[in-house]
């Protein structure tokens, strides 16, 4: 079965208004500063971080 894995951007706006549907999902979520990112991303996502941090047309692989 193939899978898909998607990045997205946005803005953070404030506390959730309503807590997650499943709350075991969501475990931490947090803003990690540049110094606080591993080298390599599990499952091949160093790529996928790169190219939605330099912004632009979407990537396609």
């Amino acid at each position: 079965m193939p899978g898909v894995t998607r990045g997205a951007g946005g803005r953070i706006c404030g506390a959730p208004a309503r807590p997650p549907v499943n709350p075991l999902e969501i475990r931490e979520v947090r803003l990690f500063r540049e110094d606080e990112l591993p080298a390599e991303l599990a499952m091949g996502m160093t790529d996928m971080l790169d190219a939605a941090r330099r912004g632009g047309e979407p990537v396609f692989e």
